[in-house]
């Protein structure tokens, strides 16, 4: 068990069994007086850790694994006051973010896992049969379309065999409508080759998002690969050349910017019942950016 701030229970214990042995010493040897600071120092710690554990929640650590030049950890974060909040996650031990996450507990559909939310928000008023994932991480995306009945089949394209062998333990169960594929997601057409309503691209080396999603031959690819009426939706995440990418897939596409707490997403979705323009979404429609 680890709370929020790292503090793990070995190391709690350990900080609790050296206060109580200096109450000890003291009310034994020492001063008795000195004995009652001790004894309101462990006081005060025990209902600083109990704060902890009820609100601010904890994690338990599932395993760690080197990607790359990154240490990502798989936790499963619980609030004790509040389950459905709970969720499971694999983040980068150095950076801030995610690359995956999703709900512990049944949220009958209401949970507010950051990129999970926008996307249930974008796509629920579209009928939708096959689905394109480009960057699975811990397919949570996939997990939870596969759960809507109308959803046929999802293909998932991952590049890194960790992220899989993560996804594959910890978050999916077996679901015949997950494809889950080994492979470069920008040469995704080498491992299927069907027509999709709904393409997703999620593809980041750590921070920085593929350079290959600017390329015209790929949007090229994403365009022939959606159904005439299909959609894409593209995670920016925090990328700096968010205007090389509108102003390229603008060529192809009319594009909407959508912002969710940290996610910068565009898409050719106009939704009009997203709820935009609160205190952690806008939706923007894009002018027509002029080359430099």
């Amino acid at each position: 068990m680890w709370l929020e701030n790292g503090l793990n229970s070995k190391q709690i214990f350990t900080r609790l069994c050296l206060l109580f042995s200096l109450f000890f010493i003291f009310n034994l040897y020492l001063d008795q007086r000195v004995s009652l600071i001790f004894l309101g120092v462990v006081f005060s710690y025990c209902i600083w850790i109990a704060y902890q554990l009820l609100v601010k929640g904890f994690f338990i650590l599932l395993t760690t694994k080197k990607i790359g030049r990154a240490t990502y950890q798989v936790r499963s974060r619980f609030f004790p006051l509040n389950l459905s909040k709970s969720y499971r996650e694999i983040a980068s031990a150095q950076l801030s973010g995610f690359a995956s996450r999703s709900a512990i507990f049944n949220s009958q559909g209401k949970n507010d896992l950051f990129f999970l939310e926008i996307i249930r928000d974008l796509t629920q008023s579209l009928s939708l049969k096959k689905i394109l994932i480009l960057g699975g991480a811990g397919c949570s995306l996939a997990s939870f379309f596969a759960k809507q009945k109308s959803i046929q089949n999802v293909d998932v394209i991952e590049y890194n065999p960790i992220m899989i062998e993560l996804a594959n333990k910890y978050f999916l169960k077996k679901n015949e409508k997950i494809n889950l594929i080994h492979g470069n997601g920008l040469n995704y057409t080498k491992y299927c080759a069907d027509i999709y309503d709904l393409v997703i691209i999620d593809m980041f080396d750590g921070p920085i998002l593929k350079k290959g999603v600017i390329n015209e031959s790929f949007i090229r690819k994403v365009k022939k690969s959606i159904t005439e009426s299909g959609f894409f939706i593209m995670n920016l995440g925090y990328s700096k050349e968010i205007n090389s990418v509108i102003k390229t897939w603008q060529n192809f596409f009319s594009l909407y910017i959508y912002l969710s707490h940290s996610n910068f997403l565009i898409s050719n979705i106009k939704c009009g019942s997203f709820k935009f323009n609160s205190s952690h979404r806008f939706l923007f429609e894009i002018p027509q950016l002029i080359e430099d």
